[in-house]
């Protein structure tokens, strides 16, 4: 009886597992109610089998359909339960990443303020947890937060934060994009010629990483200040 029970528990585990697979799959076809449904149906059976970081993971999966659907208030219901679960568990890194969710989530809303909450929260996890290079992505996000509440001088003082740790581990495509942020609010802060540095040292890089477009934004953007400094 007893091995019956675990052929059983293991039969819907693996079922749950290729439905979760599937999910996926669709997902990255841009098939959001196929995802739907494969991912709900794996979150009955991880419920069933009380797994609880399955399910936290599910709920996530699908917080992330629901945000590609434009449904940003049930986004936040999912990231939200998900982030609860992780919490209770003890899985800090995957309940960090949950707060992240749903503050760019907040940001999609034009909800600044409640983002950075939840940025401030997650930051405050990945630092505990060591976690640099989301430490940096996280002060990256906190910046365009501030950067979209007005706020220059924070903008500012987060960007180079996170400038700094991408230097430190070493993050091409951070390190360019962090350049490139802390070149912009220079820029608007009334400092062409420092603005400039920044950009003219994120330029090769773009161009190194194959970003043609941030490479050609960096480019005008380096013209239009050449312009104001001559």
């Amino acid at each position: 009886m007893e091995k019956e029970h675990f052929e059983e528990t293991g039969g819907e585990q693996e079922k749950a597992n290729q439905a979760e697979q599937a999910g996926s799959s669709c997902m990255e076809k841009g098939d959001h109610d196929s995802a739907l449904q494969y991912f709900n149906e794996a979150l009955t059976m991880y419920e069933k089998s009380g797994q609880k970081e399955d399910v936290a993971n599910i709920l996530g999966k699908i917080g992330a359909v629901y945000m590609a659907k434009g449904e940003k208030d049930t986004a936040i219901k999912y990231f939200q339960e998900a982030a609860a679960i992780f919490k209770e568990t003890g899985h800090k890194l995957a309940e960090a990443r949950c707060l992240n969710n749903i503050g760019l989530t907040c940001i999609e809303k034009l909800d600044p303020a409640k983002a950075l909450n939840h940025f401030m929260d997650a930051l405050a996890i990945f630092r505990e947890l060591g976690c640099r290079e989301d430490e940096a992505h996280q002060l990256g996000n906190i910046g365009s937060t501030y950067r979209d509440m007005g706020d220059k001088n924070n903008a500012l003082k987060y960007y180079r934060e996170s400038l700094a740790i991408f230097k430190e581990v070493g993050h091409k495509t951070g390190i360019a994009n962090e350049l490139s942020n802390v070149g912009y609010i220079l820029a608007v802060k009334g400092d062409p010629h420092n603005a400039l540095r920044y950009f003219k040292e994120a330029l090769p890089m773009f161009k190194e990483l194959g970003a043609a477009a941030q490479a050609e934004m960096t480019q005008k953007n380096i013209d239009i200040l050449l312009q104001k400094t001559m």
